[in-house]
C-alpha cells in the first residue's frame, strides 16, 4: 500500500496505490483525487469510515474495527 498526499493551502492532491503482498510495486496511482478543502493545519493522521453504527437502545453501539498494517511516515524529498 502507498499514499502520498501534497497539500497546498487548503488544496490537497491525494494519490494512493494497492498491491498484493509478494508482488511488484504498479507503476500507475490507483487513485488520484484533489480535495479542494483540506485540512490546512495539525497533524497527518488516517481516518476511517465505518457504515455499520448503530443507535441502539443502550445509545450508539460502535461499528466494526479497522486495521491499519504496515505503516510508515517519511518526510517528503527536498526538491
Amino acid at each position: 500500500k502507498k499514499l502520498e498526499v501534497i497539500g497546498v493551502g487548503y488544496l490537497a492532491t491525494i494519490k494512493g496505490k494497492v498491491w498484493e503482498r509478494g508482488k511488484e510495486e504498479p507503476t500507475d496511482w490507483a487513485i488520484n483525487y484533489t480535495d479542494p478543502y483540506a485540512n490546512a493545519s495539525g497533524a497527518a493522521a488516517l481516518y476511517g469510515y465505518v457504515s455499520n453504527v448503530t443507535d441502539g437502545e443502550k445509545g450508539i453501539v460502535p461499528g466494526s474495527t479497522i486495521y491499519y498494517q504496515n505503516v510508515s511516515v517519511t518526510p517528503n524529498a527536498k526538491k
